[in-house]
């Protein structure tokens, strides 16, 4: 993907203050959370606020902000280009004050497919620096500020970016081994691993880091719903169901299915 494009800060500032209403922006914003938790809707979706959560809001999406205390953030308005630099600081505005007309449409095409939406990072620790940065360079107005403004903000985008690109590519990763497990609850994590060219320590922080669970954990899983599915509707042995979905032996089937159901295979089929 190419980056050619000159972002243009509009305004940043270190706050506290928001309308605690549905509100909209003219043009784009991102909100850094430094203290305090709360939670954003953005397009019918509510997001968990707390620090170090990031959030990009593109122009003209209503958004509503809900805390019962403070929260304090960095907040910062932009445009993807330097075509409205001259247009003043714009407060978001509530639905009976907005217009159509003020809004200030910079998304490049290339970027609209990523940036015509919120995006929500609930750790951005790595988004911090630059914020500070872009912050400090408002406070002190060196020499320059505005072109260490514009650098840091473009910078900042492409990160989102590249995060962005990264999650896609961890997201069909993991649907591929969520694939590979369906196929074959017979297979591990090694086999899982080397099926799809990789270590099999990698792969399962991927898919940890992606799903909050680990590899093996999810093949026990689904080995779990497949017995439970097999006891309720076939009269196949547990011997065979055993085998069938890929537990080492009858009683480490039932060891496994009890810790997890609290009660035995056995009494599970009776249920029906």
């Amino acid at each position: 993907m190419r980056f050619d494009f000159s972002p243009y800060l509009r305004f940043v500032s270190k706050t506290t203050y928001f309308i605690n209403d549905e509100v909209i922006a003219n043009d784009c914003r991102i909100l850094y959370v430094l203290e305090g938790e709360g939670s954003i809707v953005c397009n019918g979706t509510e997001y968990d606020l707390k620090p170090n959560t990031l959030i990009y809001i593109p122009y003209a999406l209503w958004y509503r902000i809900k805390a019962e205390k403070t929260i304090c953030f960095y907040a910062i308005n932009f445009d993807f280009s330097q075509k409205y630099k001259n247009v003043k600081t714009m407060v978001p505005k509530k639905r009976n004050e907005f217009s159509e007309l003020e809004i200030l449409c910079t998304v490049p095409k290339e970027f609209e497919e990523l940036f015509c939406s919120e995006i929500y990072f609930n750790n951005a620790m790595w988004a911090k620096a630059y914020l500070e940065q872009l912050y400090m360079e408002y406070l002190n107005l060196n020499d320059g500020y505005d072109k260490v403004q514009n650098a840091c903000l473009k910078i900042l985008l492409i990160k989102i970016c590249r995060f962005l690109s990264a999650s896609k590519k961890t997201n069909a990763l993991c649907e591929k081994i969520k694939a590979e497990i369906k196929s074959d609850l017979k297979g591990n994590v090694k086999s899982i691993a080397g099926k799809l060219n990789y270590h099999p320590y990698y792969l399962n922080d991927i898919f940890k880091n992606s799903e909050n669970i680990t590899l093996y954990q999810y093949l026990m899983q689904q080995r779990i719903i497949q017995s439970e599915k097999l006891l309720l509707n076939t009269k196949m042995t547990l011997e065979e169901i055993a085998d069938f979905c890929g537990f080492s032996s009858h009683s480490h089937f039932s060891t496994v299915f009890k810790k997890k159901n609290n009660i035995s295979p056995c009494e599970f089929r009776k249920l029906i």
